[in-house]
């Protein structure tokens, strides 16, 4: 492993399978930005280590709960960055499988949300990770609690939160949920692209993977309310399916709870910007089952 001192010269840290001194890393850490290289030729040997190292830290029991949030960003944005450049492959499964049963695992550990919000902030996760665990604890309820909410509905809604964005590279892209918004954004031509179709994307990387949950690519695909996955809708229309419309209100609920979320959450106020936004009566009576989420 190596650092780049401030003259600009490569310097080697550490050595091949040498243990790795958490006081000297967490030195070179200040003084290079976090940023460290290897040698091209072992950059798939380093990788698989790391994959291997997440896989066995997010099913370790004795993680206390900052360590399991930690281990979990770890893993989405490995898993971001692997799916992009490789696809789905039988590594990205199970990283998939591993990152969906620990956000699910989350959700399901902190009885109100405010908490697992908390948490959250005091590890500095970053908002793409914020956002999808939050989705999959607001999506999570509403499944649960609706009348048609059965155990695979969970799952597959769980399934369908954790790779909604997948393919969202950086935290401004993620942050974009808008036609307005990616209209005034700063990102170039390439990054503006990519949000605008980051649906489509997802939703073709689903249908490649084995044994997904039936119809998750195409909730996927439409979950902001375009039925090709390319852009955003400001309407949504009768042909969208019930689950498409319960992701609609938890991906919404979401962003309004991110824009707050370092004040104290007030839900009647949360739940009049979350009616303001939906007027259509079936969403109306999905926003009903999100008046009980403790938070």
């Amino acid at each position: 492993v190596f650092a780049l001192d401030p003259d600009g010269s490569m310097v080697k840290i550490f050595n091949a399978d040498e243990p790795i001194d958490k006081t000297l890393m967490s030195k070179h850490v200040r003084l290079s930005n976090g940023v460290f290289y290897v040698n091209k030729l072992d950059r798939l040997r380093m990788v698989d280590h790391l994959s291997a190292e997440l896989m066995a830290r997010l099913d370790d029991k004795d993680l206390n709960p900052d360590e399991q949030i930690q281990a979990a960003e770890s893993n989405h944005q490995l898993l971001s960055q692997k799916l992009v450049s490789l696809g789905i492959t039988e590594e990205t499964i199970q990283l998939a499988r591993k990152g969906m049963n620990s956000m699910a695992a989350n959700a399901k550990r902190y009885p109100k949300l405010g908490p697992l919000l908390k948490r959250m902030l005091e590890n500095e996760t970053g908002y793409h990770f914020r956002h999808t665990q939050i989705v999959t604890y607001i999506a999570l309820q509403i499944v649960h609690n609706i009348d048609w909410g059965t155990p695979e509905q969970e799952e597959k809604i769980t399934f369908i939160a954790f790779f909604h964005d997948i393919a969202l590279a950086t935290e401004e892209q993620a942050r974009i949920k808008s036609k307005e918004e990616l209209r005034t954004s700063t990102l170039d031509p390439k990054a503006r692209e990519l949000v605008e179709k980051h649906a489509q994307i997802a939703a073709e990387l689903v249908h490649k993977y084995p044994h997904a949950p039936m119809g998750a690519d195409q909730i996927i695909r439409q979950h902001h309310g375009v039925l090709n996955g390319v852009g955003f809708s400001d309407h949504f229309g009768a042909n969208l399916s019930p689950m498409v419309l319960v992701f609609l209100v938890a991906e919404e609920y979401t962003r309004i709870i991110l824009a707050q979320e370092k004040q104290p959450l007030d839900s009647k106020q949360l739940i009049r910007e979350l009616r303001e936004s939906f007027t259509s009566n079936r969403l109306q009576k999905i926003i009903d089952l999100v008046e009980h989420i403790a938070l």
